[in-house]
């Protein structure tokens, strides 16, 4: 949690910064409900990945507002709502999505294409830990397979979803 004032005195980035806590809040039940689900491996990277997809179009339309709608309409593929996102910043050095977040979710989507578009494509310990590559740093935890594969896949989208609609809260006004 981070406080809003604190940070910056901007008061589009603090209106926009608060809002992406707003959208936090609006998907965390279905976080909750996907996380909870009783997928496989191969439905668990899916779902994630229909999950992020949802939340990079809310993040476009955060930063892009009534201009949003001319680009999401343009039927963008993962990748494409990806490259967008990376490039929008919230204000003036302060990118939407971090750098090491961007990579990751390239990742992701590697692995759903290839489960997509190869038939039989099993999901290996490799391709799991692939996902977390560059994240050491970031991660609460180390062993990201200790658990197994479903619960390192649900630990990934909740991660992710942290680090894409991260909690601020507004500080008192003085």
């Amino acid at each position: 949690m981070v406080a809003v004032r604190a940070l910056m005195s901007d008061t589009s980035l603090r209106s926009k910064l608060l809002k992406q806590t707003e959208l936090r809040y609006k998907y965390l039940p279905e976080l909750s409900r996907r996380l909870a689900a009783d997928d496989k491996v191969l439905g668990a990277i899916l779902q994630g990945h229909l999950f992020v997809e949802s939340l990079l179009e809310q993040l476009i339309q955060l930063c892009l507002g009534q201009n949003a709608e001319a680009v999401l309409s343009a039927r963008l593929t993962f990748d494409q709502k990806l490259v967008i996102s990376s490039k929008l910043c919230l204000a003036d050095n302060w990118p939407l999505i971090p750098d090491y977040v961007v990579g990751s979710l390239r990742k992701l989507n590697s692995l759903r294409n290839k489960l997509a578009h190869r038939y039989g494509h099993e999901v290996t310990e490799s391709d799991l830990r692939e996902l977390f590559v560059g994240l050491e740093s970031e991660l609460p935890y180390q062993e990201v397979l200790e658990h197994g594969a479903e619960i390192a896949i649900s630990r990934y989208i909740a991660f992710i979803f942290g680090h894409l609609l991260p909690k601020y809260e507004p500080d008192a006004e003085p």
